[in-house]
């Protein structure tokens, strides 16, 4: 099964489309981690 997946991935996906994923995780963590940041920080002070 994973062997499946693998080659579906490797065959689908192109560099653009990694690329595109690549990045938006990379935004999609920049916006949450203040989030997180913020929320634990004020759940410290209280």
């Amino acid at each position: 099964m994973p062997n499946l997946i693998r080659y579906l991935l490797y065959s689908h996906i192109s560099k653009q489309n990694l690329k595109i994923t690549y990045y938006s995780i990379i935004a999609y963590l920049t916006l949450k981690i203040p989030q997180v940041m913020i929320v634990s920080y004020q759940s410290w002070e209280k």
